[in-house]
């Protein structure tokens, strides 16, 4: 921009503004190569930017257990919304899960693990992953079950490059959301997370 006030043409500062503003090149033919650069770079960077930003898409959330036989979810779950959108090199991801009738839910075996949306997969040189209750911590959760009553607050970690884990306290002891860790087939269940992962490849 000083290059531009350098030169005293006043045109070519708000024509750039212009372009910078609509996307568009509006520049006069006769603009000095030096202003056509500027504007040209600009312009390729707020392109850029726009790309790396998207809404929230739907996506079926994925839970498994460590081992056989399998978790599965209530049959008829009250909610269970998975929502993901693009921030930058991150992917954020939102999902809840309530079901007040427990048929059809299985407890699984072992700790439970939540499924990235197919196709991508996380950045693994950028976060440690793992099956313990001190890798990468990229989210927060709560998970509330009725009978048994328990709440457990905690928080969502990365295990590998395309699964999530909940590691959750009750005020007491620390675990790994699971078969023995808020089951998913207690009468009442309320499962809750965010997280925010690098993406391979953004």
């Amino acid at each position: 921009m000083n290059i531009l006030h350098r030169k005293g043409n006043h045109l070519h500062v708000v024509l750039l503004s212009l372009a910078i503003s609509f996307g568009v090149a509006c520049l006069p033919e006769n603009s000095d190569s030096t202003t056509q650069d500027v504007t040209n770079l600009l312009l390729a960077n707020n392109i850029s930017s726009a790309d790396t930003t998207s809404g929230w898409q739907s996506f079926t959330m994925n839970i498994t257990s460590v081992s056989t036989p399998q978790v599965s979810k209530a049959t008829t779950p009250d909610v269970d919304s998975a929502f993901w959108r693009r921030i930058d090199g991150n992917m954020e991801i939102m999902y809840n899960y309530v079901h007040s009738n427990n048929a059809g839910a299985a407890i699984g075996t072992g700790e439970y693990l939540f499924s990235l949306p197919s196709g991508y997969q996380i950045n693994m040189n950028m976060i440690p992953g793992g099956n313990n209750n001190t890798s990468g911590a990229v989210g927060s959760a709560l998970v509330q079950t009725v009978t048994p009553n328990n709440s457990y607050v905690g928080t969502t970690k990365v295990l590998d490059a395309t699964r999530l884990q909940i590691t959750a306290t009750d005020g007491t002891t620390v675990d790994i959301i699971g078969d023995t860790w808020g089951p998913i087939n207690t009468a009442t269940y309320r499962l809750s997370f965010q997280a925010s992962v690098p993406i391979a490849g953004w």
